[in-house]
């Protein structure tokens, strides 16, 4: 199971830098489109929180760490980095975003949890986004919504999220924030 899970983790590391790595080449203008596309940012910076775990979640740790008495809190740390891209920005400034967060959860605790996120989604000029895309972790995989808000202030943004993690028998509820600085690509 680890072996497979590192495999899949590189793999999807590989891709994400295959597709992110390309050139930036401009898309043509074409003159009749009513909202004119803007030069896309990239928003990468830490990001921390909580995560509330299930039962069926925390028997999983046991069995991947091999310790049926391993004691585990339900509230687990989370430490992690966010890439993000925004792959479109329209002159009232919504933005169409990529996301991949990896973490690591359970430092505080003692264990080490690594997952990858990948999201797809939105935000509006306000700052309110949404995003849905799968997550991988050790003891399987899922799928997170996030919803959340960017604060911003000058040039620098605070995204604070909330999101569900449904995996197969399991749902997780987290709290993450952190925060970055608008730069162009």
């Amino acid at each position: 199971m680890k072996t497979k899970f590192i495999i899949t983790v590189l793999l999807s590391v590989l891709v994400t830098a295959a597709v992110f790595g390309q050139t930036n080449r401009r898309p043509p203008v074409i003159e009749d489109v009513t909202t004119p596309i803007l030069e896309p940012l990239k928003l990468d910076g830490p990001r921390f929180g909580v995560t509330y775990a299930n039962g069926y979640d925390l028997n999983t740790i046991r069995e991947f760490y091999n310790d049926s008495a391993l004691t585990i809190d339900p509230m687990v740390a989370l430490f992690g980095w966010q890439f993000e891209w925004q792959y479109f920005q329209t002159e009232n400034g919504g933005a169409g975003l990529i996301e991949l967060i990896p973490m690591i959860a359970g430092l505080d605790q003692g264990l080490f949890i690594p997952s990858v996120n990948m999201l797809i989604g939105y935000r509006t000029f306000r700052g309110m986004e949404v995003g849905f895309g799968p997550s991988i972790n050790p003891m399987g995989s899922g799928m997170v919504l996030g919803f959340g808000y960017n604060f911003t202030n000058g040039y620098v943004n605070f995204p604070m999220n909330v999101a569900l993690v449904k995996g197969k028998d399991s749902l997780r509820f987290s709290l993450t924030f952190g925060f970055n600085k608008r730069s162009h690509r």
